[in-house]
């Protein structure tokens, strides 16, 4: 089991299952905790949490789910930015938290 393994068409399905569910049901659908002050892009869409969007892409592609603990604190964001062309935004304040997650 490894999360590396899902491909732009995983992820794809699980952009489409976040837009329609929004950010905290696809965390609580998929056990996280919200992200600490970043929120990764594609293009123009977005904003996806790294962990939850390749988690749900995981649980899609192969039909089980992993939880937090199969990713380490920053490898998830990397992997979406190295391999995919994810673009990661930061936010520093709680009012931008509130204001992205709004918006989501």
């Amino acid at each position: 089991m490894h999360w590396t393994e899902v491909t732009l068409r995983d992820l794809e399905v699980a952009m489409r299952e976040s837009k329609r569910l929004g950010l905290d049901a696809m965390r609580t659908k998929y056990g996280f905790s919200p992200a600490n002050n970043v929120h990764m892009y594609l293009d123009s869409s977005g904003p996806f949490e790294a962990r939850v969007l390749l988690a749900a892409a995981y649980a899609h592609k192969f039909n089980h789910r992993i939880g937090p603990k199969a990713f380490e604190s920053t490898n998830a964001h990397v992997f979406l930015e190295k391999c995919f062309r994810f673009r990661q935004e930061r936010f520093k304040t709680r009012n931008q938290r509130q204001l992205l997650r709004r918006a989501a």
